[in-house]
Protein backbone atom coordinates (compact mmCIF):
# COMPACT_ATOMS: atom_id res chain seq x y z
CA UNK A 1 0.00 0.00 0.00
CA UNK A 2 0.99 3.35 -0.93
CA UNK A 3 0.82 5.55 2.52
CA UNK A 4 2.25 8.93 0.89
CA UNK A 5 -1.31 8.81 -1.54
CA UNK A 6 -3.12 8.47 1.77
CA UNK A 7 -1.81 11.33 3.17
CA UNK A 8 -2.45 13.27 -0.52
CA UNK A 9 -5.63 15.29 0.52
CA UNK A 10 -3.21 17.47 3.20
CA UNK A 11 -0.79 19.80 3.21
CA UNK A 12 -0.15 20.59 6.59
CA UNK A 13 -0.22 18.01 9.79
CA UNK A 14 0.43 18.46 13.07
CA UNK A 15 3.75 17.13 14.61
CA UNK A 16 2.25 15.03 17.33
CA UNK A 17 -0.31 11.58 16.51
CA UNK A 18 -1.91 8.91 18.29
CA UNK A 19 -1.65 5.33 18.23
CA UNK A 20 -4.42 3.46 19.81
CA UNK A 21 -4.20 -0.72 19.52
CA UNK A 22 -7.99 -1.87 18.65
CA UNK A 23 -9.22 -4.95 18.20
CA UNK A 24 -9.20 -4.97 14.07
CA UNK A 25 -5.88 -3.38 14.64
CA UNK A 26 -4.03 -0.28 14.90
CA UNK A 27 -5.99 3.11 14.54
CA UNK A 28 -3.33 5.74 13.77
CA UNK A 29 -4.83 9.52 14.62
CA UNK A 30 -3.75 12.66 14.04
CA UNK A 31 -4.88 16.59 13.04
CA UNK A 32 -3.94 18.09 9.51
CA UNK A 33 -4.90 20.86 7.19
CA UNK A 34 -7.09 19.57 3.72
CA UNK A 35 -5.40 20.93 0.44
CA UNK A 36 -6.97 24.53 -0.83
CA UNK A 37 -9.44 24.99 1.94
CA UNK A 38 -8.42 27.78 4.28
CA UNK A 39 -9.07 27.27 8.10
CA UNK A 40 -9.73 23.24 7.33
CA UNK A 41 -7.60 21.63 10.13
CA UNK A 42 -9.23 18.44 10.97
CA UNK A 43 -8.86 16.62 14.16
CA UNK A 44 -8.83 13.35 14.69
CA UNK A 45 -7.89 11.94 11.14
CA UNK A 46 -7.99 8.15 11.73
CA UNK A 47 -6.88 5.31 9.84
CA UNK A 48 -6.84 1.60 10.87
CA UNK A 49 -4.02 -0.47 9.93
CA UNK A 50 -4.40 -4.47 10.32
CA UNK A 51 -0.53 -5.11 10.84
CA UNK A 52 2.41 -3.69 12.95
CA UNK A 53 4.02 -3.26 9.59
CA UNK A 54 1.44 -1.33 7.64
CA UNK A 55 0.99 0.38 10.85
CA UNK A 56 5.21 1.67 10.84
CA UNK A 57 4.89 2.37 7.14
CA UNK A 58 2.49 4.86 7.30
CA UNK A 59 4.52 6.72 10.42
CA UNK A 60 7.35 6.34 8.72
CA UNK A 61 5.18 8.38 5.61
CA UNK A 62 3.48 10.67 8.23
CA UNK A 63 6.67 11.71 9.58
CA UNK A 64 7.75 13.03 6.20
CA UNK A 65 4.92 15.29 5.48
CA UNK A 66 5.30 17.16 9.10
Amino acid sequence: MEHYKMFSNYEEVDNTFEVTVADNGFVLKFNAKEIGKDDSWASDVSFVFGNLEQLSSAIDALKELM
